[in-house]
């Protein structure tokens, strides 16, 4: 009886060790080399960015992480989908750069899905890299272009 007990508390333990480590994975970086859509607005800065904060927070309901008008840089945080063919999760950050009197405006998206078994047995033979539970999806979502038309409508172009 003792020994079934412990051997249930272990993986018990066990479960629980992966279950956090999994649901905090740190985002990737997204680098000057990572793809991304921009377009330009003939407007004033502070305008473009005002329009940009309103239409992620409260039209699209997008929750913001961080953002840095200084720095030009709006960071939403994970949303995740529970879809019929699978969970997904992603966030977006939009970099708004100064021109003159034109404000360039650019949004870079990460999307992940679940491991699938297969994959993560892959990834848990790497020593160099940590087991997240989930890996880049080729999925894009609607909402990078949303929020472009949105600024172009909402901007007068």
């Amino acid at each position: 009886m003792k020994k079934s007990t412990n051997t249930l508390l272990f993986v018990l333990g066990f479960f629980l060790c992966c279950l956090f480590s999994g649901c905090a994975a740190p985002p990737q970086p997204m680098g000057e080399d990572a793809p991304f859509i921009a377009k330009t607005f003939p407007n004033e800065y502070d305008e473009v960015w005002e329009a940009t904060e309103e239409i992620v927070a409260k039209d699209l309901m997008i929750p913001i992480k961080a953002n840095d008008k200084e720095k030009g840089v709006i960071r939403t945080d994970w949303v995740s989908i529970i879809r019929m063919r699978g969970t997904l999760r992603w966030y977006i950050k939009i970099v708004l750069e100064r021109d003159d009197n034109n404000t360039r405006v650019k949004i870079y998206d990460h999307e992940e899905e679940p491991f699938s078994e297969k994959a993560a047995v892959e990834k848990m033979k790497k020593k160099d890299k940590i087991n997240t539970g989930w890996q880049k999806s080729q999925e894009k979502i609607p909402e990078v272009n949303e929020i472009l038309n949105m600024l172009s409508s909402r901007l007068g172009e």
